[in-house]
């Protein structure tokens, strides 16, 4: 009798064991990143985007920061119990930034792979944190805009059909592509994506010293579209820029480093272009802040820190090692995305700022933006390996 109930619960388990595999891979897959170029209404409005004027420019309005409910977030608290949510597989990773053509370049990672103080705590450690309202620091960017990483940095210009003009912000990542929050591309409850989208790196007062770079194709993490939810813990998205007089965009300004399935427990810069009251969208604007909380208090969940940035920021970077050079710094670890809401109506947002957890498919996204060129999108079924 013992063997035969040894060998049940063994074979129950086991069932489990496998049903959860195949969820965790079924979610995966469902968070596999998509491009706008399979939508053709979007390619034929895109094709026709020109650069904005500079009158454009300062009329357009900033995309909302959004809230998101508790109830939503005690949604994901019940699914990451059951951690099918993200894939951390294979442990923290890094790959290094860059310096723009010309310049010095970026010195490659130490062979011993990415310094421990990346690494992942174990199962179940959750990470230290804050308290609302958790403390931040915020400043201008000095001394310029031009240096590096701020160069990388830029405002975001976009149509919302039938709408109007927005703005966001986004970050240089590598070849031809730039990362930003999910919402500022795309709209999952209409399965609408954004028109006439043109990044302006360092922007600063309607000045565009590196020149505007319209979208070839947009991307998001498969998550925000699929359910037509708009899902904020997968609130990450990109495009794909036509390049200037030949060159890509990283050969213009450089990129910044990626890093996932990293600690929590870290120091990020974030950086991004407010616009909401009482800021203008004029200028770059930064928060330093350290890890708070997650959202529905489970890590890996969405990571929270104090800031008090605006509509207009979404969209802009959260820099682990934020130091003004390339090599071993300036990893993206994070963009800005959301906050909870301060209601019931959620008219207000309480003052923080939430980034979606990078993961293996967070990584995924950044590989198919980087490795895509203009008119040639990567296959997420084949890795967005480059050349495919």
């Amino acid at each position: 009798m013992r063997h035969w109930s040894t060998l049940y619960r063994t074979t129950i388990w086991a069932i489990l064991a496998g049903s959860l595999a195949a969820a965790s891979a079924g979610e995966t897959a469902r968070r596999s990143p998509q491009s706008s170029l399979d939508d053709p209404s979007w390619r034929s409005q895109q094709e026709v985007a020109r650069p904005w004027t500079r009158e454009e420019m300062m009329s357009a309005v900033p995309d909302d920061l959004p809230g998101v409910t508790e109830a939503d977030i005690a949604g994901w608290a019940a699914e990451a119990a059951h951690d099918t949510s993200y894939d951390r597989a294979g442990g923290p990773g890094v790959i290094p930034p860059g310096l723009p053509a010309g310049e010095r370049s970026a010195v490659a990672e130490s062979p011993g792979g990415p310094p421990a103080v990346f690494a992942a705590p174990a199962d179940g450690e959750q990470p230290r944190g804050y308290a609302y309202p958790a403390p931040f620091t915020r400043y201008e960017t000095f001394p310029s805009y031009t240096n590096f990483p701020h160069q990388t940095v830029g405002k975001v210009f976009f149509t919302k059909p039938g709408v109007g003009n927005f703005v966001c912000s986004a970050a240089s990542i590598g070849g031809d592509g730039v990362f930003t929050a999910a919402h500022c591309v795309h709209d999952s409850r209409t399965d609408t994506w954004w028109t006439n989208w043109v990044f302006v790196p360092a922007y600063k007062d309607g000045a565009a010293p590196y020149g505007q770079w319209t979208a070839n194709h947009l991307w998001v993490q498969g998550g925000w579209i699929n359910g037509g939810n708009g899902d904020f813990r997968y609130d990450l998205g990109g495009a794909v820029l036509n390049r200037k007089s030949g060159k890509k965009l990283s050969q213009t300004v450089g990129w910044l480093g990626f890093l996932w399935n990293a600690n929590a427990n870290a120091h990020w810069t974030l950086i991004g272009y407010p616009q909401a009251s009482p800021f203008n969208g004029k200028l770059q604007q930064i928060c330093q802040s350290s890890y708070a909380y997650s959202a529905g208090g489970a890590y890996p969940d969405p990571v929270g820190v104090g800031c008090d940035l605006t509509g207009g920021s979404s969209g802009g970077p959260w820099i682990v090692k934020y130091s003004k050079g390339a090599s071993n710094n300036n990893y993206l670890n994070g963009v800005n995305s959301f906050a909870r809401c301060a209601n019931t109506g959620c008219s207000t947002v309480l003052v923080e700022m939430f980034s979606p957890y990078f993961d293996n498919v967070a990584k995924s996204l950044r590989d198919c933006i980087v490795n895509s060129v203009p008119g040639n999108p990567a296959d997420p079924a084949r890795g967005c390996a480059p050349g495919t």
